[in-house]
């Protein structure tokens, strides 16, 4: 599992993002279909849940990245 932000590469350098996730998930991770994209959780190559800040997934290596992006987030 992995986090990917806003303007990641993975998501970005697809013209149409079918390889990396469905039509439901896409619309939830861009939602308003300008570029802008909602940071979200990547598994096994596959745009899996939109990261919710507030809640932690409970596997060992979310939460961690979680803390992470928490840290990197209040770190400005």
């Amino acid at each position: 599992m992995r986090l990917r932000g806003p303007f990641d590469e993975y998501c970005l350098g697809y013209g149409t993002r079918t390889l990396v996730a469905d039509e439901q998930m896409t619309a939830q991770i861009l939602p308003g279909k300008n570029g802008m994209f909602l940071p979200f959780w990547l598994q096994e190559g596959r745009e899996a849940k939109i990261l919710n800040a507030e809640t932690a997934p409970t596997d060992s290596i979310g939460a961690a990245l979680h803390q992470r992006y928490l840290d990197f987030k209040t770190a400005r």
